[in-house]
């Protein structure tokens, strides 16, 4: 959008002006390189990013009404019985927390 065009216009008066400088004149514009330096990262950073927004993984086929069943579960911390015997079911589209 307006961010990436105005980051392109940047990197691209930037690489202008390192390409015009004399071998005398680098000690003054160090900031000046390091500032396009940045600029380059970023964009880089930007490409890796949009190459990301175009993976798609696809829904597999459904393969039953029962995403999780649990049967007879007991879960203890050392000496200490927390629950036993929990048995559920989790359907599909259910919304499910844990804490922990």
């Amino acid at each position: 959008g307006k961010n990436k065009a105005a980051r392109e216009k940047a990197l691209a008066k930037e690489l202008e002006w390192v390409r015009k400088q004399q071998k005398g004149q680098q000690k003054k514009g160090k900031a000046r390189l390091r500032r396009y330096d940045e600029l380059l990262a970023e964009q880089e950073q930007e490409v890796s990013r949009s190459n990301l927004d175009g993976i798609t993984i696809p829904a597999g086929p459904r393969l039953g009404d029962i995403v999780l069943q649990v049967d007879g579960l007991a879960k203890s911390f050392e000496d200490r019985l927390l629950y036993e015997d929990m048995t559920f079911a989790v359907p599909p589209g259910a919304t499910v927390g844990i804490i922990g």
